[in-house]
């Protein structure tokens, strides 16, 4: 398998998830609106996952924004020890592939997950029950896209468990 068709992977299954959003959506009947925004609120991540984690919508060819995105894996490794250290050991030819495997769910870890944790932890702090509802499915859609990549490479034995000591 190239480093190519594993970030292909990640875009099907990221676009996967999409699609059984949008097929909930449209298989709701009657007047549920909280169903409807919790459902609305999943798309939305599944669709951030695949916009800001994975780039599955840039015009550039995905060779050149591979390329972009190991620079920015290699600029965040160092807040990850155990993620650098597997990196750094990796020969240079088999660097591609770990970047394909996991810059999505690195980029989204450090960019967004702290963030909507801290969201969530102000939120019940303030007894705002909307916002921590919203919040929290937010967090468990992002997580259960982690577990959607994580299974995938578990699968197929490609950095599988990299992610088991980052942000519990």
């Amino acid at each position: 398998m190239t480093y190519l068709e594993i970030d292909a992977a990640m875009i099907a299954l990221t676009r996967a998830q999409c699609a059984a959003c949008e097929e909930k959506l449209t298989a709701l009947a009657g007047n549920v609106p909280t169903e409807r925004k919790a459902i609305q609120l999943e798309l939305g991540i599944y669709t951030f996952c695949g916009n800001a984690g994975l780039l599955f919508h840039s015009p550039a060819p995905r060779e050149n924004w591979l390329k972009t995105r190991r620079k920015i894996v290699e600029k965040t490794l160092p807040k990850y020890p155990r993620l650098l250290q597997i990196y750094s050991e990796l020969e240079e030819e088999k660097k591609p592939y770990f970047v394909a495997a996991v810059q999505a769910e690195l980029f989204i870890r450090d960019q967004w997950l702290g963030q909507q944790r801290a969201e969530l932890a102000a939120a019940e702090e303030a007894g705002d029950v909307r916002r921590a509802f919203e919040t929290k499915i937010k967090i468990g859609t992002a997580e259960a896209m982690f577990d959607a990549w994580e299974a995938w490479r578990i699968e197929h034995n490609i950095f599988p468990h990299l992610f088991a000591e980052v942000n519990p």
